[in-house]
């Protein structure tokens, strides 16, 4: 989540803000012959992370950015709420595209998105692959046998 330089996005000082997710997949099944699939239990819980806005964050005008490790999902009825520091006003943007859709989190793809507070309601959603496209392949060997692999010194 970038929700870019302070100064830049809100029009007085923010004093926390609070991203919230309905309906999150809390696990998932890993398994042999899974074909590249990500299998999903149906289980799901709400969440809300917050971060404190510091006042230097404000005065030097600093980016903010904010990790969050989700499986594959369409993000339905999730929301960023800005909170300020003057008489704890406070602002709710639905999360979603520019085209009004939920955002769609992507399996073995980071998906970046960014607020744009010039335009209520409409964050820019990017995705990236990994840096060499086989980061998310586990390194294990095939069934055929290729003899004793063992160096000096093993036995």
């Amino acid at each position: 989540m970038d929700m870019g330089k302070v100064a830049d996005q809100f029009p007085e000082q923010p004093k926390s803000i609070t991203v919230t997710l309905n309906n999150i997949p809390t696990s998932f099944y890993l398994r042999d012959y899974a074909m590249d699939s990500v299998i999903i239990k149906d289980e799901t819980s709400t969440y809300n992370f917050t971060w404190n806005i510091l006042d230097g964050d404000w005065i030097n005008n600093r980016r903010q950015e904010f990790a969050i490790a989700l499986l594959p999902d369409t993000l339905e009825s999730a929301s960023v709420a800005i909170t300020y520091v003057e008489e704890n006003k406070k602002e709710t943007y639905t999360l979603q595209n520019d085209n009004g859709e939920p955002i769609v989190i992507k399996k073995n793809t980071r998906t970046i998105v960014r607020f744009n507070g010039l335009h209520p309601n409409e964050f820019e959603v990017r995705y990236a692959g990994f840096a060499d496209g086989d980061d998310a392949v586990v390194g294990v060997d095939n069934d055929e046998w290729n003899g004793n692999q063992l160096s000096k010194g093993d036995n």
